[in-house]
């Protein structure tokens, strides 16, 4: 192609993205920052558009039929792409049965671009999506890519289904998806060769909902949309780790700051994002790990131990007036530390918390109680069961009870779920003078209760099983910890 005409079709290319993209900011100024997070490239290894985190990665002669056919479609699948990124589908691909994980990934943007009100983007959603939908709705409240996938392998769903579902939702090529992995696990990519996605799942990524396979998607190759191609990553160089980890954090970054856009100076703008703003409130969850919580729990306290780092001073001073040059040390026996001494945990002991993960959680943390680093030997722990109310209040005051407790521990409770008569025999306790010190408390649950309104005046985390499509809405004032299945 000669330079002065490929200049002109990716001038004018460029444009028609461009103008992709001024369409959403009018609509969706919350999307200023990631709507700029991506450069324009032209790439006749695909016959369709797609990106791999850094760039757009097009066809030209699919961006010219999809606009002059309905410059919607351009806007809709420039949304989708910067959806993955925002979520960063392409960065979590790895250790996934490529079909499974593509095809989450499109339903999961997918799923967000139909329910904006939004002109620019709207259309008619076909009854086989809202048939996926409700199905996926019914089990997850949120369709988040990961839910998504867990849900589809939970369901055994089969290769030549997803296939069939991949047709429906697809808008763009994950080929350069590639670009990100660590390496190639051998035959993954299944029939098709393209991990079931992009040309090679039967209908090219610019082919719409019911059209005949094998019209031409302007690609920039003869092949049926049924035939085996080859990988779009070979055209972009590939990462390495730490690339793949700034790109991860630059994304990660974009999804915090449209969620603070929001909620903040785009409130009004955001009215009408619906599922959009769900979706990344989950994806910008702040995560913390029991250790680095606990240590929000410490007071400065004397404990009786040698302190290597000090030394008693009138000691020093009579060796250096008896013997001259010749200091007498010796460690100081009260060490001040910053340990726990006082906090509360709380265990949900509702019907839908089952009695096998609620041990799993004791375990975890009776081993992180009984690390010396972490606590006092004198401690005020109260261990606290409830469901719709509270069931039992164990007071554990020497480590060492610990163990016995864990071992003999009994389940009470499997009623409903309410988190506030936990908080209120808290204050009550505070207010009798039973805590003096309380730092926070830690509250295990699978997250389907009611909290309360006010924020208590110490720390507070919950601990979540699952994973966070699994939650609902959580206050902003809540430590989120999860707890792997």
């Amino acid at each position: 192609m000669p330079d002065d005409r490929k200049k002109k079709i990716e001038q004018i290319s460029n444009a028609i993205l461009g103008s992709a993209r001024n369409e959403l900011y009018l609509s969706m100024r919350f999307l200023d920052i990631a709507l700029h997070s991506l450069s324009f490239q032209m790439n006749l290894s695909t016959r369709s558009i797609g990106t791999d985190g850094r760039a757009i990665l097009y066809n030209p002669g699919y961006l010219a039929r999809e606009y002059q056919e309905d410059r919607r479609e351009i806007n809709r699948v420039y949304l989708h792409m910067l959806l993955h990124g925002m979520f960063c589908h392409m960065m979590h691909a790895d250790e996934k049965e490529p079909v499974f994980w593509n095809l989450a990934c499109d339903i999961a943007a997918e799923s967000i671009i139909d329910g904006l009100e939004y002109p620019c983007v709207r259309r008619v959603v076909s009854d086989e999506r809202n048939e996926m939908y409700q199905r996926l709705n019914k089990e997850i409240p949120v369709l988040t890519a990961e839910g998504i996938y867990k849900t589809l392998r939970r369901q055994q769903m089969s290769y030549k289904e997803a296939q069939e579902w991949s047709r429906i939702f697809l808008a763009d090529d994950h080929g350069f998806w590639e670009v990100l992995k660590d390496e190639k696990r051998p035959g993954a990519e299944g029939p098709g060769g393209d991990g079931g996605h992009g040309e090679a799942d039967g209908r090219p990524p610019g082919q719409r909902e019911g059209e005949e396979p094998g019209k031409d998607g302007g690609g920039s190759g003869g092949e049926s949309g049924g035939e085996k191609t080859h990988s779009r990553a070979s055209s972009v160089p590939n990462m390495s780790r730490k690339q793949r980890e700034e790109l991860e954090k630059k994304w990660n970054d974009i999804a915090g700051k449209t969620k603070t856009n929001m909620e903040t100076f785009s409130r009004e703008a955001a009215k009408n994002a619906g599922a959009l703003t769900r979706a990344i409130r989950i994806q910008t969850r702040r995560r913390q790990d029991y250790r680095e919580f606990l240590r929000r729990f410490a007071v400065r306290r004397e404990e009786m131990k040698l302190d290597p780092d000090t030394f008693d001073l009138g000691y020093y001073s009579y060796g250096m007036q008896v013997y001259g040059n010749m200091p007498l040390l010796e460690p100081v026996e009260w060490r001040e530390e910053k340990k726990i001494q006082e906090f509360v945990i709380a265990v949900d002991t509702s019907g839908s918390c089952s009695g096998e993960r609620i041990r799993r959680f004791l375990e975890e943390t009776y081993q992180i109680l009984t690390e010396k680093e972490n606590f006092f030997r004198k401690v005020k722990i109260h261990l606290i069961q409830c469901d719709a109310k509270v069931q039992k209040d164990e007071v554990i005051t020497d480590l060492e009870q610990m163990k016995a407790y864990a071992d003999r521990f009994e389940l009470r409770g499997f009623g409903g779920t309410d988190f506030r008569p936990v908080f209120a025999h808290v204050e009550e306790l505070k207010k009798t003078g039973v805590f003096h010190n309380l730092k926070g408390l830690i509250y295990f649950t699978d997250g389907l209760g009611i909290y309360p309104k006010k924020r208590p005046d110490y720390d507070t985390a919950f601990v979540y099983v699952g994973s966070d499509w699994e939650v609902g809405e959580i206050p902003p004032w809540v430590i989120p910890i999860w707890l792997s299945e």
